[in-house]
């Protein structure tokens, strides 16, 4: 994969993050629960970021095509790396609530 190819690919999940990290903020904010927030980053956020991008960005997906990078490439890419950052984010509130013990 080139240089080119992993940039496309985070551009493409950094333009989900917006509204992901806004409805992850809300979970935060109406439930203060981290734990329920994390699970709304890793799902509910994310397929609302999808579903946003597809419909009324989809134009967007001819950009990748031009690159030979499919939708299903871009969502699976962007999916585990929604789970990989919370994972490192469990990790690191695991960590940080051990050290303050």
């Amino acid at each position: 994969m080139t240089k080119k190819k992993i940039k496309l690919y985070f551009e493409f999940y950094i333009s989900t993050l917006l509204l992901n990290f806004f409805l992850t903020l809300l979970s935060f904010i109406f439930f203060n629960d981290i734990s329920l927030s994390l699970v709304v980053f890793c799902t509910f956020g994310y397929i609302s970021s999808i579903l946003y991008i597809e419909n009324f960005r989809k134009n967007e997906y001819y950009f990748y095509y031009n690159s030979n990078i499919s939708k299903y490439k871009l969502v699976i890419f962007s999916f585990f790396l929604n789970i990989l950052i919370t994972f490192l984010f469990i990790i690191f509130l695991n960590v940080s609530h051990f050290i303050c013990r």
